[in-house]
């Protein structure tokens, strides 16, 4: 089952006759190959959508954190809309976080 699960997870995944990357470094090569910066602009989309709504708080480099906060992991879901426009989502690890 491990087997099967590492492969489901590492597959090449096209839509619409695009690849999709798994992460990041996958999304910066294939700008590379392609010489295009479409996921990039997908993620600085996300990113500038995130700063302009004020998902977070930006405590600044010597900033510190609540007594209560706790470190969550954060990572880029792609995907290709219909019309060939790329997509990224920036998605939190809410698993590793208790229920308020």
């Amino acid at each position: 089952n491990q087997t099967k699960l590492k492969a489901f997870r590492n597959r090449t995944l096209y839509k619409f006759g695009v690849q999709v990357p798994l992460n990041h470094n996958q999304a910066t090569d294939l700008d590379k190959q392609s010489g295009l910066t479409l996921w990039r602009t997908a993620e600085a989309l996300e990113l500038n959508q995130i700063d302009e709504y004020e998902t977070f708080q930006d405590l600044g480099p010597n900033g510190s954190p609540p007594r209560d906060y706790k470190k969550i992991t954060v990572h880029f879901v792609y995907d290709v809309k219909h019309d060939g426009r790329r997509k990224a989502r920036l998605v939190a690890g809410g698993h590793l976080t208790g229920t308020p």
